[in-house]
């Protein structure tokens, strides 16, 4: 089974994810890749995204507004090519090694639309062996067409997360 966690940009999904992880999860059954925001030195404003590899706390540029970072551009952001292909290779070493709890964040309108970014990720995803467990966020407005397109032969349980339910210590996803 996939969880796919959703919500409106900015709720909190990453930091939500990063949470669970700690509390509910041993750091040695879990891998893959989270992408937390960077802000700017005030901390108001957000100026891209890291990959974070969870299990080594390893981070790196992925997408930036103030820099160009050489890879695709999707709305204000400039992404990092060599950034996408080390979180891949952090996700693919993840589920080499049968990790039981593997994160993707996130499938959006960079993979789905432009063919990007992580998007040569997406053919596994639907092929995740047992006793995994794959939890990936993806947008509310492409759910439907990434079940469709990329796990439509897989069960998908959704989990929203909302301003209410974001901080919640009983919201469970596995």
């Amino acid at each position: 089974m996939v969880t796919i966690v959703t919500g409106e940009r900015g709720i909190g999904k990453t930091s939500f994810l990063l949470h669970y992880i700690k509390t509910h999860i041993s750091p040695d059954t879990s891998g893959g890749i989270l992408t937390p925001a960077v802000m700017d030195a005030s901390g108001q404003i957000k100026t891209g995204f890291d990959a974070l590899d969870i299990s080594t706390g390893r981070r790196w540029p992925l997408g930036r507004t103030t820099k160009t970072l050489g890879g695709p551009e999707f709305g204000p952001f400039s992404f990092s090519a060599e950034g996408f292909s080390r979180a891949a290779d952090t996700f693919k070493a993840a589920l080499s090694r049968k990790d039981i709890f593997l994160f993707l964040d996130e499938i959006g309108p960079l993979e789905i639309e432009k063919k990007a970014g992580f998007y040569t990720l997406l053919p596994l995803l639907s092929r995740i062996p047992e006793p995994c467990r794959l939890c990936v966020v993806i947008r509310p407005s492409l759910i439907e067409k990434a079940v469709t397109e990329i796990f439509h032969n897989t069960e998908c349980r959704i989990v929203e997360i909302t301003r209410l339910n974001r901080n919640s210590k009983n919201l469970h996803l596995f």
